[in-house]
């Protein structure tokens, strides 16, 4: 099989409908103290935004007085609902620092529909190819090549399906961090 594009390196000008995908990176500060209804506050933001918390790493530094936590947490929001959910991320302290990215992937897209195409088609013949012979010896191989093509389109199909949800789904990293002391 051919190598598989990596994201953006094909543009495909002519596909109309663009696939587009978007990633947010939030960091803020919250005062002493106040660190878990901060993060109640970021947990009930996924929630009602109907979010997928999808990790989340929590952290205490120091001793007695002089502690404080910080966490990270990785959410996945419906492209829809991105940037009210970025918006509401916002306001639980203070930005230290905000990023956004986005990415065209529809060439990507594109020549992988293409590949699994021309690798579908390939199956197909194998298969006939496999009725025809009577060979026991050719029909061991053309198995063994209808086993990898399998693998592959599933592969491809796999690949096509990440795209997509990655598509559907925009990814917001936030950092909370509480103010030493």
């Amino acid at each position: 099989p051919s190598p598989i594009s990596i994201a953006g390196e094909d543009f495909a000008p002519e596909v109309t409908a663009r696939k587009i995908t978007k990633t947010a990176s939030l960091s803020t500060e919250v005062e002493r103290n106040t660190f878990s209804d901060a993060e109640k506050s970021l947990k009930d933001i996924a929630t009602s935004s109907d979010s997928f918390l999808l990790n989340e790493n929590v952290y205490k530094y120091g001793k007695d007085k002089d502690s404080y936590y910080t966490g990270n947490y990785q959410i996945k929001a419906e492209v829809q609902k991105y940037d009210s959910v970025v918006s509401q991320l916002k306001n639980i302290g203070e930005i230290i620092s905000f990023s956004e990215n986005t990415l065209d992937v529809t060439g990507t897209y594109k020549n992988l529909n293409v590949e699994l195409e021309t690798e579908k088609a390939t199956l197909e013949r194998y298969k006939e190819i496999f009725e025809e012979t009577t060979i026991i010896e050719d029909k061991m191989e053309l198995t063994d090549r209808i086993f990898n093509q399998e693998r592959t389109i599933k592969y491809l199909e796999d690949s096509l399906k990440n795209v997509d949800q990655s598509v559907d789904y925009s990814t917001i990293s936030v950092q909370l961090k509480e103010k030493e002391s």
